[in-house]
């Protein structure tokens, strides 16, 4: 029987060089994916015929398989590996399923296995991939939208973007945690998305991953929110680095809010984080999105952290992997708002023989 193995930050160097023998261009095959909701999925693997394959079991629904990854050139091995996993299923009394990231895949499954499987799109998987020279530029009517959203935002604060390392990360963290509490305080479960978010973390360093981040200057996020709610002066730069109101504003409140102003301007060096992201190359020609959080508070803050992060840490790429929408209708719009030039998509197979597993819930 085949023993499944835990995933542990010890094992990146092993699974990183079988994903890189072939490359996958599904957003799950990268070790910093794997890792982080390997707990969530309780994810498991193990190394088949010299192929590595996963085996992903999500809270009480049934385990499946991966397609078997590394050098799928060697056929008979391919073959070898997906029969003992068929074995596995058998020992473990459950029928068989595996899930497949490419048509590719699909083509040798049915070529190694002629009329035995029945393969099925898992359409609330595919992810959306997007060219980052358009994501970059904005040109065009199509972007017309996500341009007047990071032009209010560029009108609106003193921002600038600085990458993420060890003496900013808590920065994310604490962001991250405020976009937690939100969303439980909205009764929305998101338990899972923080497990993964505190495993990254905690690895951050040896993931080797890249981050980006805006910066807000707290004088303009000041200015900003008093002249929305209305009735409070804008501000103007003193010769003295300070903040006074400007000549044609009415000064009433002038002086209350003084205090508070200087101790924003005070601070002014270190500015706010309102938004990151963090991502790493798939393949070759194709980086992935592992997160994405801002604050929404700010607007245009999710454009400007898109266009950034990619103008910044990824313009030597072609596409960027932005995941999948899980079937939920609002993150479904949003990806389709920013123009995806292809998707990825993703299947599963079961056993014709095995009638049972058309009762699982496998998607």
């Amino acid at each position: 029987m085949i023993e499944l193995q835990e995933i542990t930050i010890d094992n990146k160097d092993l699974i990183d060089r079988y994903l890189k023998l072939h490359c996958i261009e599904s957003s799950e095959f990268t070790f910093t994916n794997l890792f982080m909701w390997r707990l969530s999925y309780d994810i498991k693997y193990a190394v088949i015929n010299d192929l590595l394959c996963f085996f992903p079991q999500h809270t009480s629904g049934p385990r499946s398989s991966t397609f078997p990854a590394g050098d799928v050139s060697r056929e008979d091995d391919v073959r070898g590996a997906i029969s003992e996993i068929l074995n596995y299923f058998k020992e473990i009394k459950q029928p068989a399923i595996i899930r497949l990231c490419s048509a590719e895949s699909v083509e040798l499954l049915h070529k190694l296995f002629p009329n035995e499987f029945k393969v099925t799109e898992d359409e609330n998987m595919f992810d959306y991939v997007y060219s980052i020279s358009e994501l970059i530029s904005l040109s065009g009517k199509k972007f017309h939208q996500k341009r007047n959203h990071i032009n209010k935002f560029k009108s609106l604060y003193d921002f600038e973007y600085r990458k993420i390392g060890k003496e900013n990360l808590i920065d994310c963290i604490n962001l991250f945690n405020d976009w937690y509490i939100a969303r439980t305080d909205e009764g929305i479960d998101v338990s899972e998305g923080k497990e993964a978010f505190d495993e990254f973390a905690a690895n951050f360093k040896r993931l080797n991953v890249r981050g980006g981040g805006i910066y807000v200057y707290p004088h303009s996020e000041r200015k900003t929110q008093q002249d929305l709610r209305g009735g409070f002066p804008s501000y103007k730069a003193e010769d003295d680095g300070g903040l006074a109101p400007s000549e044609d504003d009415n000064a009433v409140g002038w002086e209350k809010d003084r205090k508070d102003v200087e101790i924003f301007a005070q601070n002014e060096d270190k500015g706010k984080l309102v938004a990151f992201s963090f991502g790493e190359p798939l393949c070759a020609h194709t980086v992935v999105i592992h997160f994405e959080v801002a604050d929404t508070n700010y607007q245009g803050a999710f454009p400007m952290i898109n266009q950034q992060f990619l103008e910044n840490e990824w313009s030597e790429y072609q596409f960027v992997n932005r995941e999948e929408d899980m079937g939920l209708e609002g993150l479904r719009r949003a990806k389709r708002s920013y123009n995806p030039v292809t998707m990825i998509n993703k299947y599963v197979a079961t056993l014709k023989s095995e009638a049972s597993a058309e009762s699982l819930d496998i998607y």
